[in-house]
């Protein structure tokens, strides 16, 4: 709790490089999960 406390003033600026490239990192993971489920579902079964 005590690290969560000292991390805490991270968050509260306007928007920190780190965070944003951290998002930006979620959201490639993300929607390349998704693409590769897609793939998957419209490809034909063997």
């Amino acid at each position: 709790m005590r690290q969560f406390l000292q991390c805490a003033p991270y968050f509260t600026e306007p928007a920190p490089m780190d965070f944003v490239y951290l998002l930006l990192l979620i959201v490639l993971c993300a929607a390349t999960l998704g693409l590769l489920l897609i793939c998957d579902r419209l490809s034909p079964r063997k």
